[in-house]
């Protein structure tokens, strides 16, 4: 047998097995593609989707205390109602202070950040005019610092409520002007300022956030914060509920 004869079925045995290998590569690149794109459907599908929710009419009772400096003798609370999807956790602000968030999944879509406090009868009363007044250099600055990145802005408190941990995400603030806040528990000395938050980037599908910053003088010059917001989406969403909030604050006056 000559030797053409001798390598003729070793040469038909390696193209089967390269033809085998090849069917088995291109088998293996086939599931590849199958699991990455369903991986990428579910997180275009998580991450695309409007980050709105759809609430219930019962609201659950919630309270918060302001306590006189350096004891635990409460002089004034704050109490109102909130959807039973936000739930309180620690606030990285301050012991007196309370933060209530919903999330949907590690991302948070809507929160209220409660500070209730003593403050002097004078700062008091400074407070009372400027926002009364609603003009002048004083009411001017106070919307700038609200506007603005410094520690009373409402982007630091933004990113405290949404975005804790990631380092901080940058956006641009835009305050609307003051307006008297009445409801039917509440007749004088309360404000509220409409805002929206416009992210520079946007963050897992978040661009903006909108909501309403209010304050409350209460007895014992106490002074309190109350800030309702949510992702662009879920706000403008769910109207009715953000203002049945707003309507059953309740603070001792």
């Amino acid at each position: 047998m000559s030797d053409d004869q001798d390598m003729q079925p070793i040469t038909k045995v390696n193209f089967l097995r390269g033809t085998r290998f090849r069917k088995a590569l291109w088998l293996l690149v086939f599931v590849i593609i199958i699991l990455g794109g369903y991986k990428t459907y579910n997180y275009i599908r998580y991450h695309s989707k409007p980050l709105h929710y759809s609430y219930s009419s019962t609201l659950k009772d919630a309270t918060v205390t302001a306590n006189k400096p350096g004891s635990k003798t409460a002089i004034g609370s704050m109490s109102f109602q909130k959807p039973a999807e936000l739930s309180q956790e620690l606030s990285p602000i301050d012991r007196a202070s309370k933060i209530y968030v919903q999330k949907k999944g590690s991302d948070v879509i809507a929160s209220i950040f409660v500070s209730p406090g003593p403050e002097s009868s004078d700062l008091i009363n400074h407070q009372r005019q400027v926002l009364n007044q609603a003009s002048g250099s004083d009411y001017e600055t106070l919307k700038s610092n609200l506007s603005s990145n410094k520690i009373e802005g409402l982007s630091y408190l933004i990113n405290t409520q949404f975005f804790s941990g990631t380092g901080g995400i940058s956006m641009k603030v835009n305050v609307g002007d003051v307006s008297l806040l009445k409801t039917a528990s509440i007749s004088s000395d309360a404000w509220q300022f409409d805002f929206t938050a416009t992210l520079s980037k946007t963050y897992h599908n978040i661009s903006v956030v909108k909501g309403k910053l209010i304050y409350i003088i209460g007895k014992n010059n106490t002074f309190n914060d109350f800030l309702i917001d949510a992702v662009g989406y879920n706000w403008d969403a769910n109207q009715a509920t953000w203002q049945a909030v707003v309507d059953s604050i309740k603070v001792n006056q």
